[in-house]
């Protein structure tokens, strides 16, 4: 087996090796990992990415798992950083957690997976006491830099005895679309156990599996999601641990999250109708049947197929093509639909990410502004969600000729 990712043979929630293949996709490199040109090769290997349904519990995860320090030691993800849009969601989710939960002066709020350190920097702007846990030792350098402690490490059940050894009970646990991304969610979930405060609340944001299968949002399918969450398996799962999920709210943020609230059971919370509400609803939609994905996995052969033969006319005809977007996203779609031979070049807005080379494909990153200097024939939007937002700002490009090609969940040429 290859030493950069191991199988996994049972489910992570509940332990059952009753698991049935729900969605096959086509293997990529590790998705996030943009190198400077000279270690291009580090990412020249594809780790399988098929997705596995637990026929005990319902959960859903990947096959694989990569081996985390080869994501997160060094991580390019900068989410409040370069994406407004997500700065904003951070901002109101911490004005709810003050007004449902009260953090005040002398609480702690620890926040695992906690980046560069801007959503907790919102907390300690209003006098309470944080600590981040992220282990990307770049961004943990980051968020102390602005004040946020942090400790570079991924966070455990010994992580927590000496956060609770060192700074006591937590009000709050936060864990921002980190959770999916954990192979031993058992583990971690022991350590929130340990440190949570007797009233104190975990609260945490994924993506909701219904949103991605009906939407198609494929980008969000990657080696560091591990898993795809249901509110059901959840549920059962947490009462395991001797906890409660207690309020599931439907958030807008990437195309659809649950954020999910969780306390040490027979806690001081009520439970909210909306666990069971969104339990109906799955159970409505079939999601515990491996027949739910096939639409999806129709959609992307489907799509593939068209712009496959599409792009090769194209490229008999002279055109040139260019990406935008290098998210871990651009490289599921990159390698979904089969279009990395084509791509010339990637544009990212992120200065971060310009002068390196994506996954397994080694395409050059650049800025937008060479979009003018170069003038592709065509600019395939990697990004889905943002395409309009890309478009808007590039409108030079459109203006000089050029058009852009809504990749997925249909292919849109504009301006038609």
């Amino acid at each position: 087996m290859s030493p950069l990712y191991y199988k996994v043979e049972a489910c992570r929630l509940c332990h059952s090796n009753n698991l049935e293949l729900a969605m096959p996709l086509n293997p990529t490199p590790i998705g996030d990992k943009y190198l400077p040109p000279e270690r291009k090769d580090e990412t020249r290997e594809t780790i399988p990415l098929d997705l596995f349904l637990c026929g005990d519990c319902g959960h859903l995860q990947t096959g694989a798992i990569i081996e985390p320090d080869l994501i997160y030691n060094h991580y390019l993800s900068r989410p409040a950083a370069v994406n407004s849009v997500l700065s904003d969601a951070y901002r109101q989710y911490g004005e709810h957690v003050m007004e449902r939960y009260s953090p005040g002066a002398g609480d702690l709020v620890v926040e695992m997976g906690s980046n560069d350190g801007a959503f907790l920097n919102f907390f300690k702007e209003h006098g309470i006491s944080v600590l981040g846990i992220d282990p990307a030792q770049n961004l943990a350098e980051a968020a102390t830099n602005i004040g946020v402690d942090t400790i570079a490490t991924f966070f455990s059940e010994e992580v927590a005895g000496s956060i609770l050894e060192d700074k006591g009970q937590a009000a709050v646990f936060i864990a921002n679309f980190v959770f999916a991304n954990i192979d031993d969610v058992n583990d971690v979930v022991r350590g929130v156990h340990k440190v949570l405060a007797k009233d104190g609340v975990f609260m945490f944001e994924t993506n909701n599996r219904v949103d991605i299968f009906q939407k198609f949002l494929i980008e969000t399918i990657n080696h560091e999601h591990a898993s795809y969450f249901a509110v059901k398996p959840l549920r059962a799962f947490f009462a395991r641990h001797e906890m409660e999920l207690i309020d599931i709210e439907h958030m807008p943020s990437k195309g659809g999250s649950l954020r999910c609230t969780v306390q040490h059971a027979g806690g001081s919370h009520a439970v909210q109708p909306s666990v069971q509400d969104l339990i109906d609803k799955e159970e409505f939609l079939g999601v515990y049947s491996t027949a739910f994905y096939q639409g999806c996995a129709d959609k992307i052969r489907s799509v593939r197929e068209q712009l496959g033969t599409q792009a090769a006319a194209w490229r008999e005809q002279g055109k040139t093509f260019a990406g935008y977007g290098t998210s871990i996203g651009a490289t599921i779609l990159i390698y979904q639909l089969g279009i990395g031979e084509y791509l010339d070049f990637l544009v990212d807005d992120d200065r971060y990410r310009q002068g390196l080379v994506s996954p397994g494909y080694h395409i050059p990153v650049v800025g937008p502004e060479r979009l003018s200097i170069d003038k592709p024939d065509y600019v395939m939007i990697l990004a889905p969600l943002y395409a309009d937002p890309i478009m808007k700002k590039n409108q030079a490009y459109s203006d000089q000729g050029g058009h852009f090609i809504n990749v997925w969940p249909e292919v849109v040429v504009y301006p038609q």
